[in-house]
């Protein structure tokens, strides 16, 4: 009967014989295969689906991984009064939950916890003011929920074991999300014990591969003879064949047998062990409850029909039909939760139209916009809004043609005359747009210098990942470089030091070209979002191909580089300085090396981060301004607590547009209030813009 069983046949029969007559779960092979026990998941069962899904899974792990990382890519907005504050106190909480914690380890221990327990916990630590001041995600395998007496008290309260020690927490100092169970009016339902039966199903057909090694690698058959044997003599045969064709050793061996003799094989082949079929369907099956598409997390069942483009849809599907409702249900908890701590006008959203998977390509985006402008259909707002860029003062028309009767599209908005329309759309005068620019008053422009920074701050995050990228990889190439240079040397005696600094300082140049391979997109993409904003309030077109753009990017990469090269190598050459004069041996300056990347990847690249994006922020909105014809430009500071006495001295200077406001070799003095001369050398280059120093925070502005 075996014989005429095709494989998938063989497959099913194995699974109903290792599950049992009562179709239960087979319990973990350990070096025997044995069915004499079932693991029982209950949905509560926290640590049984911890340590045998998330621990011992691996589609579950990456799976859980895609969600729980997914953190990274979402910027979080705190809005008041519908209009985001980016400075306000949650805001503030929200990215330093915890003096040890991130936001972005808050989100991926939330989502994490979501998806195996499916509930999560913070602790909302509040200080003598019962100000909520700190917090901390909680392990629900440690929290037990005691459930109240009315519907207006669902939970009495909460309570968390920790170290042997119990602790008591209100309703009002808990952030509870979960996912609804049905059957219960307090408890989370995981979506992880729904998959257990296929995390199981896969995790025998593994434990069954291992348990063919770990008995020597021998396929089960049958030796018979044509005598009749003792049990001795069994026992005896079957040790000898295990001994001789046992083992990887003897994999290959030819077996011979006397007269008589027949050797069958019974159970599956090699090949048939991989158990394709039932890990597709396992796979499938554990992607479905978590909705990740399998070709994201590389999984087989994925892989088969992969391509770039498909994996990019995969990315969209992911973000719009599992992540985008799991950050939906976020914000709206944390908000109902927590921001009701800081007033009933305050909100958390999940900025997921921000989000790098789900952004369009830009030139699609804008053609569309305009065909909608063009077709007199949608607001000039509308279509900005549709091309990521934020509303304009006169943005609430609708723009018509001759031939069409123009219309406002509320009794409050406007409507272009065709001639303005012409005029704005052919880039030329601007007339009454321009004069609206050029009287600006303070609140409007410290509103657009807002709108600008946030613009340069949603791009710091990239920068700030490239620049400790390249300083960790630096590390690590400048460490094995000594251990060579070097050699197995271990006193100062037999190091050449200054020979390891010619080497590093050749290694550090050569490198240049990373730092400007890993910068250079980083600059066009920034300059080129705050110049089509620019452009689009004067209704001209903006082009990264302008030779003005080509040729800043091109000349500023390389000065960028060298600065860091140079910064980079003073800083080495103090260090060898000092390995030389106390006599180090290779491994201590390894473990300096790891000291000072470690703390330019903190510092040092932060300020990289922040001095950069506003360089090319305000790079590429003076080449707008150009552009659009403008005559003077003006340094503006949004005034606070925070600024300098050299950006409040330049605050509201104004030259004419194609002039530095400094050359380069020039000095500003100031005299603080204490009496004190202060002085600002510009040594890097001529300043046409803001940041006047490293953190500078100010803003190019226009006029006419």
């Amino acid at each position: 009967m075996a014989d005429r069983l095709n494989l998938w046949q063989r497959v099913k029969l194995a699974w109903k014989l290792l599950r049992g007559p009562d179709g239960l779960k087979a319990l973990t092979i350990v070096g025997k295969l044995s069915t004499s026990g079932t693991l029982d998941v209950d949905a509560g069962d926290v640590e049984t689906l911890a340590t045998e899904g998330y621990k011992k899974q691996e589609v579950v792990y990456a799976c859980i991984r895609a969600i729980a990382t997914s953190a990274s890519d979402v910027p979080v907005r705190v809005m008041k009064d519908e209009a985001e504050d980016p400075d306000h106190p949650l805001a503030e909480l929200l990215a330093r939950p915890w003096p040890w914690l991130s936001r972005y380890e808050l989100l991926e221990a939330t989502l994490t916890y979501l998806s195996i327990a499916g509930c999560a916990f913070w602790w909302k630590q509040r200080s003598r003011g019962k100000r909520v001041v700190g917090l901390y995600p909680l392990r629900p395998d440690l929290m037990r929920i005691q459930a109240g007496n009315s519907l207006d008290k669902p939970i009495a309260y909460f309570e968390y074991t920790y170290s042997n020690r119990v602790y008591r927490f209100p309703p009002e100092d808990i952030v509870y999300f979960r996912y609804l169970d049905p059957l219960s009016d307090t408890a989370g339902f995981p979506p992880l014990a729904v998959a257990m039966d296929a995390v199981d199903a896969d995790n025998m057909a593994t434990r069954f591969l291992q348990y063919f090694f770990r008995r020597g690698a021998m396929l089960g058959g049958i030796l018979s003879t044509e005598s009749r044997l003792e049990q001795d003599q069994v026992d005896f045969l079957k040790e000898q064949w295990r001994q001789q064709y046992g083992g990887l050793e003897h994999w290959g061996e030819v077996a011979v047998l006397s007269a008589g003799a027949k050797y069958q094989q019974i159970g599956v082949t090699q090949r048939e062990m991989e158990f394709p079929e039932l890990r597709k369907m396992s796979e499938a099956r554990i992607c479905m409850v978590f909705g990740v598409p399998p070709i994201i997390i590389q999984a087989i069942v994925g892989l088969e029909h992969a391509t770039y483009s498909n994996f990019g849809e995969a990315q969209k599907v992911l973000w719009v039909n599992t992540l985008s409702p799991i950050y939906g249900r976020l914000g709206d908890k944390i908000t109902v939760d927590l921001g009701l701590e800081f007033g009933n006008d305050v909100a958390v959203l999940f900025a997921i139209n921000e989000v790098p998977a789900l952004q369009e390509n830009r030139d699609a985006a804008w053609n569309r916009a305009n065909q909608g402008v063009a077709g007199g259909w949608v607001t000039v707002n509308e279509a900005r809004a549709e091309a990521g860029l934020p509303p304009v003062r006169e943005g609430e028309v609708f723009l018509r043609t001759l031939a069409t009767l123009p219309e406002g599209a509320t009794p409050e908005m406007k409507v272009l005359a065709p001639a303005t329309v012409l005029q704005l759309t052919a880039g030329s005068n601007g007339g009454s747009q321009r004069k609206a620019w050029a009287d600006w008053g303070e609140e409007r422009k410290e509103a657009h210098s807002r709108r600008r920074d946030l613009i340069a701050r949603a791009w710091e995050g990239r920068f700030l990942d490239q620049a400790r990228e390249l300083f960790q990889e630096e590390a690590k190439v400048l460490k094995v470089l000594v251990q060579e240079q070097g050699g197995q040397k271990q006193v100062e005696s037999q190091v050449a030091w200054i020979d390891v600094m010619f080497a590093l300082k050749e290694l550090i140049e050569a490198r240049g070209e990373n730092w400007r391979e890993g910068f250079a997109p980083l600059f066009r993409a920034l300059l080129g979002a705050q110049g089509e904003t620019i452009a689009a309030d004067f209704g001209i077109d903006f082009s990264l191909d302008n030779p003005l753009v080509v040729q800043w990017i091109a000349g500023y990469t390389f000065k960028f580089t060298e600065k860091l090269q140079r910064v980079t190598i003073s800083d080495l050459g103090g260090l060898i300085g000092q390995a030389q004069d106390e006599g180090w041996s290779i491994p201590r300056m390894q473990s300096a090396l790891t000291d000072l990347y470690d703390g330019w990847s903190r510092t040092r690249a932060e300020m990289i981060a922040r001095t950069e994006t506003i360089r090319s922020s305000n790079a590429g909105a003076l080449m707008a301004y150009q552009g659009a014809g403008a005559e003077i430009k003006e340094w503006y500071n949004p005034i606070d607590q925070r600024t300098c006495l050299f950006c409040l001295e330049m605050n509201e200077t104004t030259i004419a547009i194609g002039d530095p406001f400094w050359e380069q070799g020039q000095e500003m003095t100031i005299v603080d209030t204490a009496g004190k001369t202060q002085r600002l050398k510009f040594t890097y280059e001529q300043v046409n813009h803001p940041p006047l120093h490293p953190f500078c925070r100010c803003t190019l502005l226009a006029k006419f």
